[in-house]
């Protein structure tokens, strides 16, 4: 009769992936702490799921939205390269995906100071630096002399600024090193040095200015007082000859003895380790009476003169005051 039956069915060929684009994060980004934010452009008619991994597959974290990385997993990662994959299949089956490779950073910068070193000594002039400062995405470095009160920038070791150098009083110097990086991660270190720009402090307390000598050299009495104290000496002719002294004592006798008669200029000097160098100096007089005696000489012998006398005068006085005394 020729009749014909039939029935149709529509099915749909896919042979494509689903295509994934990564709009972010970027490749070779850095990020610290926090997990980054993903934002992905994923295409495919018959979209089924979407996943991605931190580890080359051996944990997936399933998504259906833009989003943030998983915290806990990403806490767990090591600094350094961090490759995440971004999958989606279709509901044939077919896989597509897309990498990126960022960069993982939670460490502050390393800062070592190799020089200056604690305790070291420095003058009036600012001293020079040298630190070591290691960090991948290093962004800034600075030091302080003031506890971070002024902060003074620099990109290379050299020499602390000279202005801020002077204004520190001598005395203990506290310098801290900074460094950040692209998180603000900082890093530092400190060393304490001393300033010391002050020559030692000269006291003469004797001779006396104005006071009179004969022949025999004066004794001098100086007090001398630095933290770092090296050298002591004195002249008697403006420095052409000097005479190293380490305690009080006498000026030379034989340079004494040289000297013309009239008004001499004894200069005290002294200098500390760093060769800051200081001067005192008194005026007195040398002058010898007729007949070449000491007026020192003079005074002892009216001393002792006057000392014997009063001892005769005691003694003859006891003796008649002794007979005087009826037996």
């Amino acid at each position: 009769a020729g009749n014909i039956g039939f029935a149709e069915v529509n099915i749909i060929k896919d042979t494509q992936v689903p295509i994934v684009i990564v709009n972010s994060p970027s490749s070779n980004d850095v990020y610290s702490t926090s997990a980054p934010t993903f934002n992905l452009r994923i295409t495919d008619e018959n979209l089924d799921s979407m996943w991605y991994t931190l580890d080359g597959g051996l944990n997936n974290f399933t998504f259906i939205n833009n989003g943030t990385i998983n915290s806990t997993a990403w806490t767990t990662l090591l600094d350094g390269s961090v490759t995440i994959i971004f999958y989606a299949n279709d509901t044939a089956g077919n896989i597509g995906f897309a990498e990126v490779n960022i960069i993982k950073d939670t460490q502050v910068p390393i800062v070592i100071v190799n020089s200056p070193v604690d305790n070291n000594i420095y003058g009036s002039s600012a001293p020079a630096f040298n630190v070591r400062i290691t960090d991948d995405y290093l962004y800034e470095m600075w030091y302080t002399l003031d506890g971070g009160l002024i902060i003074y920038t620099f990109t290379d070791n050299g020499t602390f600024n000279s202005a801020a150098w002077a204004a520190l009083l001598d005395g203990q110097v506290t310098i801290t090193f900074y460094a950040n990086d692209t998180f603000g991660h900082l890093g530092s270190d400190e060393v304490i040095v001393e300033k010391d720009a002050k020559g030692p402090i000269i006291i003469i307390n004797s001779p006396s200015s104005g006071s009179q000598f004969g022949v025999t050299a004066p004794d001098f009495m100086i007090t001398v007082t630095d933290n770092h104290l090296d050298s002591m000496w004195y002249s008697l002719d403006g420095g052409v000859t000097t005479f190293a002294i380490t305690a009080n004592a006498t000026i030379d006798q034989a340079t004494w003895a040289a000297l013309s008669e009239g008004s001499v200029t004894i200069t005290f000097y002294a200098n500390d380790t760093l060769g800051n160098l200081t001067f005192e100096e008194v005026v007195i007089t040398k002058e010898i009476p007729p007949g070449g005696i000491d007026p020192t000489t003079i005074i002892i012998i009216v001393v002792v003169s006057i000392v014997g006398g009063v001892a005769v005068i005691a003694g003859v006085y006891l003796f008649m005051k002794k007979r005087a005394t009826p037996e």
